[in-house]
């Protein structure tokens, strides 16, 4: 079976630090890429350590610009999931979004782009995640 690499927005985050730590338990998974916001004082860092995971030699990146992954993981904000979507999109990779607080232009905004884009949106993060392994699966 194919190993599913994450890319982890929102990574340092408490939704974003147990989405890595289930990734981490889960052998058909490897957290690829750990995204925080730019400003976050942790950027650079070892996500593992940030976390307290341990070492895991991912650093804590500040931005989307990057190759790889097979699928973006987002628990944050609206706007942070939109763009999420957005790079998702044009990667031509898969997007979870368990972000709630959209707006319904927002909302509609995500149904457009899941035209063209495997996602999975669910609001409620228990539904989401849940989702989520069952498509690892």
């Amino acid at each position: 079976m194919k190993e599913i690499k994450a890319i982890v927005i929102g990574a340092a985050g408490k939704m974003g630090s147990r989405i890595i730590q289930i990734i981490k338990e889960t052998p058909s998974m490897k957290v690829h890429r750990a995204i925080e916001r730019p400003d976050h004082p942790s950027i650079g860092k070892d996500v593992g350590e940030v976390i307290g995971l341990g070492k895991m030699d991912i650093p804590l990146e500040g931005g989307l610009e990057g190759k790889g992954g097979d699928v973006v993981i987002n628990f944050t904000s609206p706007q942070a999931s939109l763009e999420s979507l957005e790079f998702a999109k044009e990667a031509g990779l898969a997007v979870v979004i368990g972000t709630t607080g959209l707006s319904p232009e927002q909302i509609e905004r995500v149904k457009d782009l899941s035209k063209s884009v495997r996602c999975v949106f669910s609001p409620n993060m228990s539904v989401g995640v849940n989702v989520m392994f069952r498509i690892v699966q």
